[in-house]
């Protein structure tokens, strides 16, 4: 579990997650709840996270992304990631604004 909400990380904190934790197209093989929730992240970060930690993932279980600045861009790559495959159970957007 990685729990980082209210930390100002936005675009560019989120992507150096995203990218720190797959490396060579390996997921963390035990990261199964991602917490990221008021962090600033908009579209460009969220879009990061979407190619790196949710596409093809099959460990992360819980992504929490609530009150960030996501739209619809950003929400089009989550859309992209889940249909390439994961294991998400549970993916929270709310206070962001989607469209």
């Amino acid at each position: 579990m990685l729990k980082l909400g209210y930390n100002n990380l936005g675009d560019k904190g989120a992507s150096i997650i995203a990218s720190s934790c797959s490396i060579d197209g390996r997921h963390h093989q035990r990261l199964t709840v991602l917490d990221l929730g008021f962090n600033d992240i908009g579209d460009e970060g969220c879009t990061n996270l979407s190619l790196h930690m949710v596409a093809g993932n099959h460990t992360l279980r819980n992504l929490y992304l609530s009150g960030n600045h996501i739209k619809k861009k950003g929400a089009m790559a989550l859309a992209g990631a889940i249909l390439h495959g994961c294991s998400l159970a549970k993916l929270h957007l709310s206070a962001n604004d989607l469209g």
